[in-house]
């Protein structure tokens, strides 16, 4: 590994790390010696950066440093070019011209080599099923960056209108609708909110309590489950499609740090009885039971009566097929291009 990669893998990593790190950890990470890692330290700070700390006590980077020109792996300038891609094709009009705009500023401060491997990636985000958002995902946006509460007219799935006062904290972009994710007052709990079942919206000159960061931190504390592991996820509604599929348990395995949210969504659209299981990261995933269920040991799978299925994008086709009335799928004629962007593009939450 060359110097100029050592430095900016340390840029990198000291970026990730909010609070003072060791030098020892950041020796560990980088898979070099303390010594070299001292030397590094030193390099970085005589060219301006803000390194702060001292041998044994840790080190922190001041924000608003930067080091042109920008250098990104080959795995990495592809993954800018399909993210912003994705987001130019499957984003509200302002989101689009935002990706386009941050792909030439990027390429403006590459290397001329990597500017044409960004500029000409080979990745390319396939047509998506369309079902446009009968609201403005831009006000929406703005209203969650603000901390803005949303005033909804609202139609259920039994096509029940209600007027709900929403704070927002997160958009998710799923490729057969967008959610808003946020706390319902009526309900007096979080709640996920389908952007085309939304008649109205209103963003209020009120703002709620507390800021968006500090909700969102509370919603995914809730995910996790109670003193009780075994304490089922169980909804009001109950309809005779669902009676007949679910008199055979639904166990979700997850555990905080796996890509699961769009899993959960689909499990808590569905409103069925389902369980989670919180495995520990690395060992828990391990051990003989949850070996016996999947062989590879990763996390999400769920297990549905004698069916076991692993993978986000397999798990969210399977909950689809199996419950057709939920309408999480597109028609069977229109399939296909969903079915392939769930195997290649599991759905992450999007936060503004």
């Amino acid at each position: 590994m060359s110097r100029t990669t050592r430095l900016f893998d340390l840029l990198h990593v000291l970026r990730r790390h909010r609070r003072p790190v060791s030098g020892a950890v950041l020796a560990e990470e980088l898979g070099i010696s303390l010594r070299t890692l001292y030397r590094d330290i030193a390099a970085l700070q005589s060219i301006g950066a803000e390194v702060e700390g001292e041998p044994g006590l840790g080190y922190v980077l001041k924000p608003n440093f930067t080091l042109p020109p920008l250098m990104f792996s080959d795995e990495e300038i592809e993954a800018l070019a399909l993210g912003l891609k994705w987001v130019a094709k499957r984003g509200d009009d302002g989101l689009a011209v935002a990706a386009k705009d941050a792909m030439t500023k990027i390429a403006a401060v590459l290397p001329h080599n990597l500017r044409q491997e960004l500029e000409d990636s080979s990745l390319i985000v396939g047509p998506h099923w369309e079902n446009p958002p009968p609201v403005d995902l831009a006000l929406l946006r703005q209203a969650i960056r603000e901390a803005r509460i949303l005033e909804v007219e609202y139609r259920d799935r039994q096509g029940l209108y209600s007027k709900r006062a929403i704070w927002p904290i997160a958009l998710g972009y799923f490729e057969s609708s967008r959610i808003v994710l946020g706390w319902c007052e009526l309900r007096q709990d979080f709640r996920q909110f389908r952007i085309d079942r939304m008649v109205s919206v209103k963003a209020a000159e009120r703002r709620y309590p507390g800021g968006r960061r500090r909700l969102l931190r509370q919603w995914r504390l809730s995910l996790q489950p109670g003193p009780d592991s075994t304490r089922p996820y169980t909804f009001p509604l109950a309809t005779k499609w669902k009676e007949k599929l679910v008199d055979q348990e639904i166990v979700f395995y997850t555990n905080p740090w796996s890509r699961a949210a769009i899993v959960h969504w689909m499990l808590e659209e569905l409103q069925v009885p389902y369980r989670m299981e919180i495995l520990d990261y690395g060992a828990g995933m391990k051990t003989a039971d949850y070996l016996a269920i999947n062989p590879m040991g990763k996390v999400p799978a769920i297990k549905h009566g004698d069916v076991i299925v692993t993978e986000a994008a397999a798990i969210c086709a399977y909950l689809a097929d199996t419950f057709p009335e939920a309408g999480l799928a597109p028609e069977p004629a229109a399939r296909g291009e969903y079915y392939r962007w769930l195997f290649l593009v599991p759905a992450p939450w999007i936060t503004p």
